[in-house]
């Protein structure tokens, strides 16, 4: 059983549009003709089964283009087109399936361009192709905060930072490292080793006995070079 991996896409370029409307054609084609196995009707191999792949090539995910265990989630289907943008989710095995969508834009030659952000908490996968994905953001917090825990952490600078990073989401690294900052000042080291003592002292002090309290920031990992922490 796959750890499951939860990706918005985004289709943007003057073809947007014309390519979605392409792939909806393709998987109510191939809807009609091929079972979808486990996936039923939501299959991601709907796309490429509808756009001429054999069956089988996309059953086996025989090359990395036609890797496509997943599923589209269907909501996102009728709220796709917003505007010149077209935005799906998907529901993929350990990881997002974006190299099908590529690889269809290929066999189109249309102007689209493909981004997406995608996260499998489990295995710790937070992956983009670009900031416009992510806020503009290079890390994302998960956290959950119980708020009547927090006035038993002694350790006032502590207590401040976790107040700061009590809400989930994308965060700049102006932003973070800030928050940081408050706890250690400004220390002559590297930002992800300033993150790495925060992690490591809420593992070593037991800031946090429960398991319904937690803070863990992840560096997302992108298709484009990483910037500098600003």
């Amino acid at each position: 059983m796959p750890n499951w991996c939860y990706t918005n896409i985004e289709f943007r370029g003057k073809d947007a549009v014309k390519f979605w409307e392409m792939l909806e054609r393709a998987r109510e084609r191939s809807c009609k003709i091929v079972q979808g196995g486990d996936f039923g009707e939501y299959w991601l191999g709907h796309y490429l089964v509808g756009s001429g792949v054999p069956e089988e090539d996309a059953v086996h995910s025989s090359h990395a283009w036609y890797d496509c265990r997943g599923t589209i989630d269907k909501d996102s289907i009728d709220d796709a087109v917003q505007g010149d943008i077209v935005c799906i989710k998907t529901e993929t095995a350990w990881s997002p399936k974006i190299g099908m969508f590529r690889h269809l834009v290929d066999l189109t030659g249309l102007d689209v361009t493909v981004h997406y952000y995608g996260e499998e908490s489990d295995n710790g996968v937070y992956v983009a192709s670009d900031r416009s994905m992510t806020e503009g953001a290079d890390y994302i917090v998960d956290s959950c905060i119980n708020e009547d825990k927090l006035p038993e952490i002694e350790d006032e600078k502590v207590r401040a930072v976790c107040e700061a990073l009590s809400e989930p989401g994308f965060y700049i690294n102006r932003q973070l490292k800030g928050v940081l900052e408050k706890l250690y000042g400004a220390p002559p080291i590297k930002f992800s080793d300033l993150m790495d003592k925060f992690m490591e002292y809420l593992e070593d002090e037991d800031v946090f006995d429960e398991d319904d309290t937690y803070i863990t920031i992840h560096r997302i990992k992108f298709d484009e070079p990483a910037s500098k922490v600003a």
